[in-house]
């Protein structure tokens, strides 16, 4: 069985290795997609005309927004703000997810969301490979493909990869989860593949098992009729909305936006599963390293196969 998952391991690793290096190290990026566009937009985040002080009734702000914005703008939702110096957040159709920050007090707008270049090339990679289909919410293209591919072979590869590395005993245990800096580079390149691997194999398959959902269809299905939800919910970049009439306005309060996992849909906790967002800052974190860790373990793979495929031949004497 080690055997047999020891060419899986290996064989997959050669051939997807460079994909999924840039696969986790643009999800590294992704991880903080939210946090770098709130920095990005910190000048629309907060509002400094509070009229009378009192924010305006749902059907009020939807009459001043669409007084506001204008003809040829279809106002879909809005989002409630949390504060009393935040902005409300509206939504167009004609506009995809790209919001437009509205004062609560007045109606007057604020300004549009501004798109962060380093995050959508990033989403770019990591979805299409740059090869951006021509639907891309339902469309397929050879990246797309390729990279739902790769996210199901580094679901082997991280599970041949545990049956390689369980240890017999305790003190095997102990040596493969600790880094020998004192035996030679190819000996620390070695115990790094070994042991951060292992430390990150968790929260990698959470983002593996879980990637292929926005390249194929089927899977997608698979996946939500596990978590019990509905797949026409889903979208494929990853925002998840309720299908409406036209003349209809979504408004999300903050409680809406900040619910206990509980009662979260399940595609959103797929979402959350896959970009780390359920369970706050830390986790996060954990999914940043864990996502850079999965950029590197290929490179420290292809540097063993070359050592071992290619052995230094001893001078002769």
């Amino acid at each position: 069985m080690r055997k047999i998952c020891l060419k899986i391991h290996r064989w997959l690793g050669l051939v997807l290795g460079v994909i999924i290096s840039v696969i986790c190290l643009t999800g590294a990026v992704i991880v903080f997609q939210d946090e770098i566009k709130e920095a990005i937009n910190a000048d629309i985040r907060h509002v400094k005309d509070k009229g009378n002080g009192r924010h305006l009734a749902n059907e009020a702000l939807v009459d001043a927004i669409r007084e506001h914005a204008g003809k040829g703008l279809t106002l879909t939702s809005i989002q409630l703000p949390s504060g009393s110096d935040d902005a409300a957040y509206a939504q167009f159709a004609e506009r995809g997810h790209q919001k437009l920050a509205v004062n609560p007090y007045t109606g007057e707008l604020i300004g549009w969301e501004k798109e962060s270049a380093v995050v959508n090339t990033a989403k770019q990679l990591h979805r299409y490979l740059l090869n951006v289909p021509s639907e891309p919410h339902e469309g397929m293209s050879a990246g797309r493909f390729i990279v739902g591919v790769t996210a199901i072979g580094m679901t082997l590869i991280l599970l041949s990869g545990i049956v390689i590395w369980w240890p017999r005993n305790r003190k095997m245990l102990k040596n493969r989860l600790k880094v020998s800096t004192g035996k030679g580079f190819r000996r620390f390149v070695y115990d790094s593949h070994v042991s951060l691997g292992i430390y990150g194999v968790v929260f990698l398959l959470l983002m593996s098992l879980t990637g292929p959902s926005w390249s194929y269809h089927w899977y997608r299905q698979g996946a939500m009729a596990v978590l019990g939800g509905d797949v026409r919910d889903m979208e494929h970049h990853g925002h998840f909305e309720q299908q409406q009439k036209p003349e209809e306005v979504s408004i999300m309060r903050p409680d809406m936006m900040n619910h206990g996992h509980e009662k979260m849909p399940p595609q959103v906790v797929l979402m959350q599963l896959h970009t780390g967002g359920w369970g706050g800052m830390a986790i996060k974190i954990i999914y940043f390293l864990a996502a850079l860790i999965g950029a590197l373990l290929p490179w420290s793979g292809y540097y063993m196969w070359w050592k071992r495929t290619h052995p230094r031949k001893s001078s002769s004497s």
